[in-house]
């Protein structure tokens, strides 16, 4: 069994274990990830993530396996609410180095990145991701203490081969795409390749 240290697999103990997504031992130093996308029209159903450290943990919070769906990130949340309190994101991959954690929120687009959706969709996230934290500090108290986070980055993958032509449209502190980083996906026949190193 993949073993992991004592503040990821208190996230483990946390999260309901049908949202756990597996590695598979890629070398000594990495894993790889492969996630399966059911979302109609995705031009990547299979996406390989690859060289994810040893010391980590990813779960998905847009589940959905054969009938069953978690259409909302709380069950107590208004399913049909449209201002996008039930938007979240594909992956989270928390990685533990040393005394430090890092978080990356990652969600998989097709050609069209809109960046209203994605803000929502990362945000929540973070906003779920910060939840499961209060608790971990609350009923796991001591390993809780034992890690500090170092950063949360957001990442958008896409199949649009543009992404990041104009570096600057990027850069700027008043664009709508200055919240996350989006990368261009490798695909062949509905297949996609990306680094864990390019994050």
């Amino acid at each position: 069994m993949r073993k992991v240290c004592a503040f990821l697999e208190s996230i483990k103990d946390i999260l309901n274990p049908d949202i756990m997504l597996d590695f598979i031992t890629s070398s000594q130093n990495y894993d790889k990830l492969i996630f399966k996308e059911n979302s109609d029209g995705s031009e990547i159903k299979k996406l390989n993530i690859d060289h994810i450290p040893k010391n980590s943990i990813a779960f998905t919070l847009d589940y959905c396996s054969n009938s069953q769906h978690f259409p909302q990130l709380s069950q107590y949340l208004n399913p049909v609410n449209a201002n996008g309190i039930n938007k979240s994101c594909d992956i989270v991959i928390i990685v533990c180095e040393s005394d430090n954690y890092d978080v990356f929120l990652f969600d998989l687009k097709s050609r069209s990145v809109k960046p209203k959706k994605c803000h929502l969709q990362l945000n929540n996230s973070e906003i779920f991701l910060n939840y499961l934290l209060m608790l971990l500090e609350s009923y796991y108290s001591d390993i809780f203490k034992s890690k500090k986070k170092r950063k949360v980055k957001k990442i958008i993958g896409s199949t649009n081969t543009r992404l990041r032509k104009n570096p600057s449209r990027h850069n700027a502190d008043s664009n709508e795409f200055k919240d996350f980083l989006e990368m261009s996906i490798n695909h062949s026949n509905s297949e996609g390749y990306i680094s864990f190193k390019s994050f």
